[in-house]
């Protein structure tokens, strides 16, 4: 166990989590614990200190920031009754060094402002950054590093993933593909036109969401990028419209 110092208002200290018994990284997971622990806690707008390389700030719309400074495949398939489109980012090292906090808050917020922004424009509530969920997609993002096959993990969440070949695709990319989605989408008739897919859309703004997590890599072999979004709970109940 790991003891992290955690400032919220006045001085507190919590235990981090036992990274060995949840397959990731002490400070990722402590992180995402502390940071649940702040919007709890705090007033909006309070530095979180988890060590001194790591320090977090929370907006009013619970986006975790830090210092920061062709070919697209996007796939989904059927579980029972509920369709998943998406799927969670974990801490392992071959999807993001933990280490390097600016590179990794950067991507999470590439992967969940543009989601929330998608979300505002049909008046839903943002999505929190839930480190269990992106803990989940980092794990299956790193079964398909060596194959990059646009496959769903058929997980307990829901699910995105997308595939760009080359080695130079961003999280932004992903979301903004999946967003793209919308103008299929019918919200009187609940579903897509023009022998489209929206199932990625729909998700990201379904009502009833409300943590996602995510996780990019580059797969082996310049086979090129695989991305995945997973999220809780999900959403594309068929029979259900979004919102």
């Amino acid at each position: 166990m790991e003891l992290l110092r955690v400032f919220c208002g006045t001085e507190k200290v919590i235990k981090g989590t036992d990274y060995r018994s949840h397959l990731c990284n002490p400070v990722l997971e402590s992180s995402s614990y502390t940071a649940q622990f702040h919007l709890h806690c705090c007033k909006i707008g309070i530095w979180v200190m988890l060590n001194q390389d790591l320090h977090i700030w929370i907006t009013k719309v619970g986006v975790c920031e830090g210092y920061l400074q062709k070919g697209i495949h996007i796939g989904f398939s059927k579980l029972n009754k509920l369709v998943l489109y998406n799927k969670p980012l974990s801490t392992s090292n071959a999807a993001v060094n933990p280490q390097s906090s600016s590179s990794y808050l950067s991507q999470v917020n590439q992967f969940l402002a543009p989601q929330n922004a998608a979300r505002k424009a049909v008046g839903m509530k943002p999505l929190i950054w839930d480190e269990k969920v992106a803990n989940y997609a980092k794990w299956y993002a790193n079964q398909r590093r060596f194959d990059c096959d646009l496959r769903h993990s058929n997980g307990p969440y829901g699910e995105n993933i997308f595939w760009g070949s080359g080695s130079g695709w961003t999280p932004a990319q992903a979301v903004t593909a999946w967003i793209s989605e919308k103008k299929w989408y019918s919200y009187r008739s609940n579903s897509c036109g023009g022998g489209e897919e929206c199932g990625h859309y729909t998700q990201i703004v379904w009502s009833k969401t409300r943590r996602v997590g995510c996780a990019r890599v580059v797969c082996y072999g310049g086979r090129g990028v695989f991305m995945t979004c997973n999220y809780d709970p999900p959403g594309n109940y068929v029979g259900e419209k979004p919102y």
